[in-house]
């Protein structure tokens, strides 16, 4: 659950620095970005592809949305918490289009996503940005 939490905060403070440098942030393109991750990690088929990308456009709909309704601040424990189980969910959906072999991979992927937030390099999916 701590991984978690520290995958969340380095996506909520991706979101926050991009969205604080005007006509930076493409919805979009980080999708794209996560999406590219993860189908490269576990070798996704064509039809995971589009299921992952409507999980992943989900929870980033719910996270923008969560993020604007608490106007950008607030309690941000609060916020962090919610955001940890609007990712626990969109983990658990994504586990459920992969084979057993492909979650293991998407396991082994998450974790070295989160040993670069912890070195410092938030590189993530090929691109940039947290493939979460």
């Amino acid at each position: 659950m701590k991984k978690i939490g520290l995958l969340l905060t380095f996506l909520f403070l991706s979101v926050v620095f991009v969205k604080a440098q005007p006509g930076n942030f493409d919805p979009e393109e980080m999708i794209k970005r996560q999406v590219e991750g993860i189908t490269e990690a576990c070798d996704l088929s064509e039809d995971q592809v589009t299921k992952v990308e409507a999980i992943i456009r989900k929870s980033n709909e719910k996270m923008m949305a969560l993020f604007q309704e608490m106007g950008g601040g607030g309690d941000r424990e609060a916020m962090r918490e919610k955001m940890g189980e609007i990712r626990d969910e969109q983990t658990k959906e994504i586990k459920a289009v992969l084979t057993e072999e492909q979650a293991e991979k998407y396991d082994e992927y998450m974790e070295e996503m989160r040993q670069r937030m912890r070195q410092g390099r938030p590189g993530g999916p090929p691109g940039g940005g947290p493939g979460m």
